[in-house]
């Protein structure tokens, strides 16, 4: 399920993060000097340890103090993670002392913790579609394709 994306694929391959990190603290930088007042926040995903979140930050905090030099400005910015590993929200409180927000990722969570593959529930939703449920036909005929109730009515 976790599978080398997210945070694992920024500690791969650091250029991918490094690039995205500057963008965002670049363009800040470029609204502040124009008075524009705006509030990045630099959000990591799929965190599962303490440890890959710190060293993001790492990349954060370096890349920061470059574009603050470059551009003789102060960015401000706010940085955290989405938890959408189980682990990662058992580990909250570990990562609050590096994380300034969090964003849960209930989605993610809620296959984890119930053992649903996104694949099968995909194909579950489908057969439990709101026509279901519905008296009426022409409601139904939207949902056609993907209502296995729709085989039951004439065209």
């Amino acid at each position: 399920m976790m599978g080398h994306r997210g945070v694992r694929l920024g500690i791969s391959y650091p250029e991918i993060y490094s690039m995205q990190i500057r963008a965002i603290l670049e363009a800040a930088a470029l609204c502040a000097r124009e008075g524009a007042e705006i509030h990045p926040e630099i959000m990591v995903p799929q965190v599962a340890t303490v440890e890959e979140l710190k060293r993001i930050h790492s990349y954060v905090e370096r890349i920061h103090k470059i574009v603050e030099l470059t551009h003789g400005i102060d960015v401000k910015f706010k940085f955290g993670t989405m938890l959408e590993v189980v682990r990662a929200c058992l580990r909250a409180g570990r990562m609050a002392e590096t994380a300034e927000f969090f964003s849960f990722g209930t989605n993610d969570l809620t296959q984890a913790t119930f053992s649903f593959s996104p694949s099968r529930s995909v194909a579950r939703t489908r057969k439990t579609s709101s026509c279901r449920r519905t008296t009426s036909r022409a409601s139904c005929r939207t949902t056609r394709s993907r209502c296995w109730t729709s085989r039951a009515w004439a065209s």
